[in-house]
């Protein structure tokens, strides 16, 4: 049985994540739902954090402005398999609840168009 109020879609996409007190840096986005995300980042966020996250699919670029619901600092062993395996060097993994959810437009757009 499903449990999350809004459905789940992989999304691998690279992003932008700007903290409201700092400066943007790239994320990594692993999955999208029209509530949230998680993502992967490197700089210093915590849990409560206001934030925004931009990011693209097909020709359109989406921006929603979130707050970090939580973060959990990757292992050691998680870290070298993500350098090894992805090629990513991230060192946080970070839950995010939009502010405002994605429209079901939108989100059936970003479904159909994620794929580079």
């Amino acid at each position: 049985m499903e449990r999350r109020k809004n459905p789940r879609i992989f999304f691998e996409h690279f992003g932008t994540l700007t903290p409201r007190e700092g400066h943007p840096g790239e994320c990594y986005i692993v999955n999208l739902s029209r509530g949230g995300c998680m993502a992967y980042f490197s700089d210093s966020v915590h849990t409560g954090d206001a934030i925004v996250v931009s990011f693209s699919a097909g020709d359109r670029t989406f921006s929603r402005e979130a707050v970090v619901r939580s973060e959990r600092n990757f292992t050691h062993l998680r870290r070298y398999i993500l350098q090894i395996g992805k090629k990513l060097d991230f060192t946080t993994v970070l839950n995010i609840s939009f502010d405002e959810p994605l429209d079901t437009t939108d989100f059936g757009y970003i479904s159909l168009n994620h794929i580079e």
